[in-house]
């Protein structure tokens, strides 16, 4: 009965740590593919996500790479450095928050380089009501009461055009740009609207500005109206290494931008365990505590199925009284002393008148003391007792030699 309890649990046990077995790979497969998070993430390696720009940085020793997953902060740094905004929707960047204009704003100022890239579209939002023949920019909410306008701020704004929808980008030709492919696919109908005079046209699409930039202050910003060429499918299929060389500039340090995309790292116990990858004691402490629940579950020891009753005592005792005692004797009295505690303890229990019989009590007395004198070197406990047993028999026979020392 027993076998068969521990059998049915080592059996749990292993149906259950093949299901976590395959849950885990489950995981692992999901976040390899990287479809779970949006599209145009560092993290994401299907043909919509940008890892394999990140993973090629990452692989050249003179650029140092880093992924954000903290909200932005106006005390972000941008001295030597590149900051990737990567497909951000119009709606967010044309109302922006003032907590994240400030930030750009601060992070390009010190000297970084922002790139900021737009989700591709091909039609217009539902929310626009308005067509770019009008002459009117498209109106974009204001989700937030003291949102800044990219507009006023920065000096541009978004538009859509749906004509010609798949016509390439072309390169604006100048002494900055030469090195730069003449044409690239295009896969979006946004393009940038009213440019103010800092800002510098670098492709365009039917005339339509569609890749900006301009200094701004120690800094500088570029505006891409398409995401698509920092994507895993354009580096797979439409490469243009020294474009994506011209977004990234001088700068030796480049950020990738998570947080936007809703991937936010919040400091706790799990962030901590991954950052000194801790994996293994977490997964050795989840071994230590099966085996304890193991362990109180199961005897290793069969108990015994008709042993006597304990009384509710969790102690069982392989030993009598009686055999403690001797123990306890035998670690406390050596075999030359044993005859002398007897003897003492015996004369004790003596009535009174059995202590007058002459002669007999000096004698056993006198061979005790002999022994244990240490005369004799090879004393034997058995052979002073028959001597005893000798003096005890001789003589009146009212004495009961039968008597245990």
């Amino acid at each position: 009965m027993l076998l068969n309890k521990k059998a049915t649990f080592v059996f749990l046990f292993l149906l259950v740590a093949v299901f976590i077995a395959g849950v885990f790979q489950l995981f692992v497969l999901r976040f390899e593919a990287g479809d779970i998070y949006p599209p145009y993430s560092s993290l994401r390696s299907d043909p919509l996500g940008t890892r394999a720009f990140c993973d090629s940085l990452e692989n050249l020793k003179i650029v140092s790479v880093n992924r954000n997953y903290r909200p932005l902060s106006d005390k972000l740094s941008g001295r030597d450095t590149t900051l990737f905004y990567l497909g951000a929707h119009e709606f967010e960047m044309g109302s922006m928050r003032p907590d994240l204009a400030k930030a750009f704003d601060r992070f390009v100022l010190s000297g970084g380089r922002l790139v900021i890239s737009f989700f591709p579209v091909k039609k217009k939002p539902r929310l626009e009501k308005t067509d770019h023949v009008s002459g009117k920019d498209s109106p974009l909410p204001k989700f937030f009461d003291k949102s800044v306008s990219m507009k006023d701020h920065w000096g541009v704004s978004i538009r859509h055009d749906e004509g010609n929808f798949l016509k390439n980008a072309k390169r604006i030709d100048s002494r900055e740009t030469e090195t730069l492919p003449y044409s690239i696919s295009w896969h979006t109908a946004l393009y940038f609207h009213k440019l103010q005079e800092p800002w510098r046209v670098i492709y365009d699409r039917n005339d339509l500005p569609v890749i900006i930039e301009r200094q701004f202050g120690m800094g500088s910003i570029v505006l891409c109206a398409d995401s698509y060429l920092f994507s895993n499918e354009a580096l797979r299929q439409e490469r243009h290494p020294k474009l994506l060389s011209w977004f990234i500039g001088k700068n030796a340090e480049v950020i990738f931008d998570e947080a936007h995309f809703g991937i936010q790292e919040k400091p706790g116990i799990v962030s901590l365990a991954r950052k000194y990858r801790l994996h293994w004691p977490f997964f050795v402490l989840i071994l230590l505590a099966v085996l304890f629940i193991w362990k109180n579950s199961t005897y290793f020891v069969p108990p015994r199925e008709n042993g006597p009753p304990t009384g509710g005592n969790d102690f069982i005792f392989d030993k009598g009284y009686t055999e403690g005692m001797i123990s306890l004797l035998r670690r406390n009295i050596s075999s030359r002393r044993i005859l002398g505690v007897c003897f003492r303890e015996w004369e004790k229990t003596l009535a009174p008148g059995k202590k007058a019989v002459p002669g007999k009590l000096d004698k056993i007395r006198a061979v005790i003391e002999k022994e244990g004198s240490g005369s004799s070197k090879q004393g034997d406990p058995v052979k002073v007792y028959q001597t005893i047993y000798r003096i005890l028999s001789e003589g009146n026979g009212s004495w009961n030699i039968r008597r245990k020392l």
